[in-house]
């Protein structure tokens, strides 16, 4: 099966998904400088993002629609000097919002956050594209490429028993469907890598394993699910087909909070 997520781009801070018109998006990752306590203020947002722990770190990333941002002009048949002068507009545009929600989230939080620079970013890709590496061996990261092209090593994804096998990596996800309490969840699944796509009373929450052997996920997975078994009214979906563990896949990219397309 071949995996076709969508590219990006960096434009340090700012990570521009698709096009830099109408149809792509903008977000921007920031840490806290001590992980938060408590994730109920993502609702008061009512913005897509995207909530990403892994490695023992919070990472969260705001995102925009880019046609909220787009000066109304077709991009079609313009000089280069005004097709520059279009895409600076729309960055510039997006970009006084994101800062806006930036200063929100901080009184919101009641948490200083730092802003993701290109290697805090690279290093958070790698790290799921090709989780097995060591991050001193992370491949340098070029800017002036693609996000796809810096990180994904390979296309093809291979269907195993728990998910899929992507260059020498077994990817499996474990999808909350139900639960009571967002903050005992979080709480629970720290010791996890997981992710958390959340806009107003939406979110999507999937918990990430990774290993380079079957038995490995297995027992991961049984840990997980020890886990959740320990909250009252948590219910589970636990993806073991290559279909919905390409598509988990996708929608954990870190920076990549896109709230649609019958996600959830």
């Amino acid at each position: 099966m071949k995996l076709n997520p969508t590219d990006g781009y960096v434009i340090n801070p700012w990570i521009i998904w698709g096009e830099l018109d109408y149809r792509g998006r903008v977000s921007l990752g920031v840490k806290p400088e001590i992980n938060f306590k408590d994730l109920s203020f993502l609702k008061e947002l009512n913005i897509p993002v995207q909530f990403i722990h892994r490695n023992g770190q919070d990472y969260l990333f705001i995102n925009f629609s880019l046609a909220d941002f787009t000066p109304k002009t077709s991009i079609f048949n313009l000089s280069d000097k005004k097709l520059k002068k279009f895409y600076s507009d729309t960055l510039e545009n997006s970009q006084d919002e994101i800062q806006k929600t930036y200063f929100r989230i901080k009184h919101l939080s009641g948490h200083e956050i730092d802003t993701l620079q290109t290697d805090e970013l690279a290093g958070l890709w790698h790290s799921h594209f090709n989780p097995l590496l060591d991050k001193e061996n992370f491949p340098e990261f070029d800017p002036g490429n693609s996000i796809l092209g810096n990180c994904l090593p390979g296309y093809k994804a291979r269907q195993k028993a728990a998910g899929f096998e992507l260059n020498g990596c077994i990817h499996h996800f474990i999808k909350i469907l139900d639960y009571s309490n967002l903050t005992e969840i979080t709480g629970a699944l720290r010791k996890f890598s997981f992710s958390i796509s959340s806009f107003g009373d939406q979110s999507l929450i999937l918990i990430h394993n990774y290993g380079n052997d079957p038995g490995q996920i297995s027992e991961k997975s049984l840990a997980v699910k020890e886990a959740l078994h320990s909250i009252p009214g948590t219910d589970y979906y636990e993806a073991n087909d290559i279909g919905s563990s390409v598509c988990y896949f996708e929608y954990s990219i870190p920076g990549w909070c896109f709230m649609g397309g019958g996600m959830l």
